[in-house]
């Protein structure tokens, strides 16, 4: 399991251009936030920082005055069974808020 730290995450999300990706975590992340001691604290800090820079509200719920910086989403890389959780990748992709982009 490679993990990015809080530095890397954050300058990615600050200088990455419009348009470019980023597998930030891969495993079954819901899980491994709550359950996995080895790394527990990066695997949320991590996921903490992804979520804040993707999220439109600000933590009292209402809503912020800047724009998400990036979208986030999840591609499933392997099939959980039986005593096997499933394995994605979770991505983030950085937002192009250009003009007439549609």
């Amino acid at each position: 399991m490679k993990i990015l730290s809080k530095e890397q995450a954050q300058k990615w999300i600050n200088t990455s251009k419009p348009g470019t990706c980023i597998v930030y975590y891969t495993g079954h992340l819901v899980e491994d936030r709550q359950w996995t001691l080895v790394d527990k604290i990066k695997v949320n800090q991590l996921a903490n920082i992804f979520m804040e820079a993707a999220d439109k509200k600000n933590k009292s719920g209402s809503f912020k005055r800047t724009l998400p910086k990036i979208d986030l989403f999840q591609r499933k890389i392997k099939k959980g069974d039986l005593g096997h959780k499933p394995i994605f990748e979770y991505i983030a992709r950085k937002i192009n808020y250009e003009k007439n982009q549609y």
